[in-house]
């Protein structure tokens, strides 16, 4: 059996006779403010009168006390949650500082860029229209493949750098529009190159 499994029931049993006690004090709070509303009128008071003002007292003693002991409660429970936390860690509790050190480390590593260079004519073979920087061209699948392969590494794959090269196809052919959608809707950077040149 779990050390979980006993603590989990014994802190709602505690919750429980935490709220049992607040009620308690809050009802005490009512008796004495209705008593002090008695007090407060003079004797030859009306019955109605008298009621009333005990209501409206003892009304506003369990309000006052309810607020007091949960305004308690939950400082205690705050000193409890922050001693927690501060012991036994040398790291910051700062609130932002976690934030600003991830951010910094983002900051610091260069995003990640893939050039995928656009084939034309007669150097496509078997529909591989995308060559990369290693040299071999790749079909659709293939292409996904790779880049779903470079999203899980570190960095992460980030930028992609579509190259069109005047013999390569068009810029309105299906390949690279369907590429360009690809990489856009995945959270892709996507630039577009268009060299006034012949490609390798």
């Amino acid at each position: 059996m779990g050390w979980e499994s006993i603590t989990g029931p014994l802190e709602s049993f505690l919750d429980f006779v935490v709220v049992i006690l607040k009620l308690v004090v809050a009802v005490f709070g009512f008796l004495a403010g209705a008593r002090v509303g008695t007090w407060l009128l003079p004797r030859n008071t009306k019955g109605s009168v008298r009621v009333l003002s005990m209501l409206i007292c003892g009304g506003a003693g369990f309000l006052l006390l309810w607020w007091a002991v949960n305004k308690v409660d939950s400082r205690h429970r705050g000193d409890g949650a922050d001693g927690g936390k501060g012991g036994g860690s040398g790291l910051s509790t700062e609130p932002g500082t976690a934030r600003s050190t991830s951010t910094e480390r983002e900051k610091s590593q260069p995003a990640a860029t893939l050039r995928i260079r656009m084939l034309g004519g007669q150097r496509v073979q078997q529909q591989r229209f995308y060559l990369l920087d290693d040299g071999a061209a790749r079909n659709w699948n293939e292409l996904i493949e790779h880049l779903e392969a470079r999203r899980r590494q570190q960095p992460p794959l980030s930028v992609i750098e579509i190259v069109i090269y005047k013999n390569s196809v068009d810029r309105d052919n299906p390949s690279v529009r369907e590429l360009e959608n690809w990489t856009k809707e995945h959270g892709f950077t996507v630039r577009v190159s268009l060299p006034a040149e012949d490609g390798p």
